[in-house]
């Protein structure tokens, strides 16, 4: 089963965010990622704002979804009352 995921990035003491998602990955490889991909936004963001001290970082699971679940069998929700 593979879970495709919604995450937010928030920042301490600013009201910076990123919102991010996965597809095809494990969201801990994704977040790991984001700590040592040196010419991603994340990364260059905690670098230069906080001096790369990452625990000015807050990281939360929006939503996920089962990839192998039938999207278009999802209920009519506009006619529901």
């Amino acid at each position: 089963m593979v879970r495709a995921y919604i995450y937010l990035i928030s920042f301490k003491d600013t009201n910076d965010i990123y919102i991010g998602k996965t597809k095809h990955q494990n969201i801990y490889k994704r977040l790991k990622q984001h700590k040592t991909d040196y010419s991603g936004t994340v990364y260059l963001y905690v670098r230069d704002v906080f001096n790369g001290d990452w625990s000015n970082v807050y990281i939360d699971i929006i939503d996920s979804i089962d990839m192998d679940e039938d999207l278009t069998t999802l209920p009519d929700i506009a006619n529901t009352k």
